[in-house]
Parts: structure tokens; sequence; C-alpha cells
């Protein structure tokens, strides 16, 4: 009987446990990410896009030129980047090799 009174415990609490365990993993979210920025223009735009980012703490940046910017990416050292010219943004993401443009 000491066996079974084992196993139904076990049976109850091993998904309670599990469910605690997965929840706490999916709570943790990403504090930071580090990104690429070619900065091709220096307008009212872009300056005003760069205090952003200066001011948010959880984006990390690093001005590049746009091939430097293009090579991070497609070696996986960065996960995105953007391209800030005149004509309007260019979103380079190296997951699927996108290039999103964004006009004013």
């Amino acid at each position: 009987m000491l066996k079974d009174i084992k196993a139904i415990i076990g049976i109850i609490l091993a998904p309670v446990i599990l469910s605690f365990l997965f929840s706490f993993l999916s709570s943790t979210s990403v504090s930071s990410i580090e990104i690429g920025i070619a900065l091709e223009s220096d307008n009212e735009r872009n300056t005003y896009i760069m205090d952003q980012l200066d001011k948010d703490e959880t984006v990390f940046y690093e001005v590049m030129s746009h091939e430097a910017l293009v090579y991070k990416i497609k070696n996986q050292e960065l996960i995105t980047g953007a391209v800030l010219s005149e004509g309007g943004i260019s979103l380079l993401k190296a997951d699927t090799n996108a290039y999103n443009v964004l006009k004013k």
C-alpha cells in the first residue's frame, strides 16, 4: 500500500512541479538587444531616431557602414540592423534575409 501512495503523490506532484518550472521559464524575457545602424544621412528624422536609441536602455547599437552591416548580418554576428538614409529606413533581418523599406 505504501508504494501505491508514493505513486499517487508522484502522479499528482509531477505535473504541478513541471507547470511551475515551465511558467517560470516562459516568464523570463530578453533584457537587451544588439543591433547595427548604418547612418547614411544626417537629417532630422535620423537624428531623432538616434536620440531615442540613446535613451533606450534595452537596445545596444553600433554605427557602421552599410557593407559592414550586411556582412555582420549574413554571418549572424547581428540579428537585425537598420540603414538610415535620406529616402527612408531599410530594416535588415538575419532570419529571413529580408529587406524592408520604410519611407517617410
